[in-house]
């Protein structure tokens, strides 16, 4: 019992000291903050418009993507489109440069040409391996050509 009175008074003790040495220093604080003048600018409100951006940086990708290879090869001569640009189904892209194309089938028509006169010396002769051989010459020079 005695035990426990003292505890009481201890604990006693301790809440008032505490609490004397806390006011000391909040009263303190607060003499600080009132003597110090805080300025304020004033100003008429006006009505307006309040703007808020944020800036990020990144990176677009299309939704598709599609590869374009042309079938012959060649060099591009005309582009028909911006990139970025929409397009439909059959519109024409790009012009592939055409003096290749023609080179290569006036070396087929004369490939052509040059088979058809071997096989007319061969008609009047009796080699007929060489007469197969320009058949079959004469037929690949015309499938080239076609």
């Amino acid at each position: 019992m005695k035990f426990n009175r003292m505890l009481v008074l201890l604990f006693i003790f301790t809440m008032i000291s505490s609490t004397g040495c806390n006011s000391k220093n909040l009263t303190d604080t607060m003499n600080k903050e009132t003597e110090q003048a805080i300025t304020v600018e004033v100003a008429k409100a006006i009505k307006g418009q309040i703007e808020s951006s944020i800036g990020y940086s990144g990176r677009v990708k299309p939704v598709q993507e599609i590869m374009i290879t042309p079938k012959q090869p060649g060099k591009v001569t005309k582009i028909n489109f911006d990139l970025g640009q929409k397009v439909k189904a059959g519109q024409v892209l790009f012009e592939l440069d055409k003096k290749d194309a023609i080179l290569q089938l006036n070396q087929a028509a004369a490939a052509v040409e040059l088979a058809e006169m071997n096989l007319n010396k061969m008609a009047g002769s009796t080699y007929e391996q060489q007469l197969i051989q320009l058949k079959s010459a004469l037929l690949s020079a015309e499938i080239n050509y076609n």
